[in-house]
């Protein structure tokens, strides 16, 4: 071989490392050469977790195969161009999940809070005879004992229990708060002995000459020995395990004489929803107060206590509880119509109840891609101890298994 030829091969051989070398340079900082526009992009990653864990993952048709590794709780999916993918998840059993996710340059995109809705529902109880009535409405209390309406009669657990209306139950899951709207009345009912009740309200009115006939209980899940009792010109609170009426130990509330549709305490804040549908919010510690919305019709706080969610007629308002702030807005296409909300366990879910129908909405859904209807029901009570979700659809109970 002449000194010529072997120059050629030594340079060829030189220009060809260089260029593997800085390719694999650029191949190994994520840079990936783009079809058809022929440019050099750097790649982005997904990572999917989803419950129930097991659920097939397709990402543009193709089959996402989970690999042991780090991240053991999901499935990362690396080298990924930068653009928008169409996610598809099935699992027997459940609804099918499908979305679009978004893929950046050099980052790992982390969609780790998909829940799987169950498509299928199991009967609770035995449905009703042909002669026997229909279940008009349910609740499910303390530690899953249910009660049951019937015409105007309350039901627990196959025991008449006194008042026609469910208000709360204390917090230790111990007692229930009853009205009769046709005495005037309220009861608390003992969950262990359905048959033992008391007449809250000859109490107050025996005890406390100043109470009114309009007389408001709610139940103070922050101490779950106190009733908190409220009538247009008085606060004070009942205690249960002494059968007394003490000073109310939360002095925001003292000048607070509006009708009361709801009351949530959340340590030192405090949420109440007039009937006037104005959300306020007040902080026992500093006595402040924040009127959060109007026109409300229902709210919820979050199980971990940083979220409120509030329903209106033409939105869903996220606040944030800390200073209740204004997080995020959802405006769902029929959410005039609905008339209720739950949270979900993990804090980033809501349970959607209309008249005839109940939805379930991810708080990182903003385009409403799986604001999928769980079931034609009216009614439905969530019961987080078991991941449960109870409807009541033509007189019968049925209920749903979530993932856990």
């Amino acid at each position: 071989m002449s000194k010529k030829s072997r120059r050629i091969i030594f340079y060829a051989l030189v220009l060809f490392f260089l260029i593997a070398g800085s390719a694999t340079i650029f191949y190994a900082e994520g840079w990936r050469l783009a079809f058809p526009q022929l440019k050099l992009e750097k790649v982005g990653g997904l990572y999917i977790s989803v419950h129930p864990s097991g659920a097939l993952i397709y990402l543009d048709g193709r089959r996402a195969e989970e690999k042991p590794g780090l991240f053991q709780d999901g499935i990362l999916i690396n080298n990924l161009l930068p653009g928008s993918y169409k996610l598809d998840i099935s699992e027997s059993g459940y609804q099918n999940f499908s979305q679009s996710a978004a893929v950046v340059p050099s980052m790992v995109t982390k969609l780790e809070k998909i829940v799987l809705a169950p498509a299928e529902a199991n009967a609770y109880i035995p449905s009703p005879t042909s002669t026997a009535p229909a279940i008009k409405d349910f609740w499910v209390v303390g530690q899953e004992n249910m009660l049951i309406k019937i015409g105007s009669q309350l039901i627990l657990n196959g025991q008449k229990i006194k008042g026609r209306e469910l208000l709360g139950e204390t917090p230790d899951n111990q007692n229930l708060l009853t009205f009769d709207p046709s005495l005037g009345n309220y009861y608390l009912t003992d969950l262990s002995s359905a048959t033992a009740s008391v007449d809250l309200t000859a109490f107050a009115k025996n005890y406390f000459p100043k109470l009114n006939s309009n007389i408001q209980f709610f139940a103070d899940n922050q101490d779950a020995g106190l009733l908190i009792v409220k009538s247009e010109n008085y606060w004070g609170a009942f205690d249960i395990s002494k059968y007394q009426i003490n000073s109310l130990p939360y002095p925001a509330l003292k000048n607070i004489y509006a009708e009361i549709k709801k009351v949530y305490f959340n340590g030192s804040q405090i949420y109440i929803l007039e009937s006037s549908g104005i959300l306020m919010r007040y902080d026992n510690s500093s006595a402040a107060e924040n009127i959060m919305a109007g026109g409300v019709k229902d709210f919820s706080v979050s199980p971990d206590g940083s979220q409120v969610a509030a329903l209106k007629s033409d939105s869903i308002l996220i606040f944030e509880s800390g200073d209740a702030s204004l997080d995020s807005t959802f405006t769902p296409a029929d959410i005039k119509n609905a008339g209720g909300l739950t949270w979900y366990s993990d804090n980033s879910h809501l349970f959607v109840v209309y008249p005839d129908k109940v939805n379930f909405l991810s708080l990182d859904d903003q385009k409403f891609e799986n604001y999928q209807t769980i079931s034609a029901a009216a009614k439905a009570a969530y019961f987080p101890a078991l991941n449960y979700l109870y409807v009541l659809e033509k007189g019968k109970i049925y209920y749903f298994q979530f993932p856990q």
